[in-house]
């Protein structure tokens, strides 16, 4: 028994239905997504969406006592929903 599966398209936007723009859950699977961060990592990332500076998102990956960061170009998809997230 696989701990787990492979989502179908269906199944991704069943999900992006489900959880409205703006919300911790839509970001994190949009994060996933789009930058390849391992699954754990978007959870805990939102914080830092914010800094998209010339198109790029700069995301930092801490595990550990090491961090390493990197500069991504910034999808259509998620930056809506990185436009759409609060400002507290």
């Amino acid at each position: 028994m696989a701990l787990c599966s492979t989502w179908t398209v269906d199944a991704v936007n069943r999900f992006l239905d489900r959880h409205g723009r703006g919300s911790k859950a839509r970001l994190a699977l949009l994060t996933a997504l789009n930058t390849g961060m391992a699954r754990q990592n978007p959870c805990h990332a939102d914080g830092h969406m914010r800094s998209v500076i010339n198109g790029k998102l700069r995301i930092a990956d801490a595990r550990g006592k090491a961090s390493v960061a990197a500069d991504m170009p910034v999808f259509p998809n998620l930056k809506k929903e990185i436009a759409a997230l609060p400002m507290d």
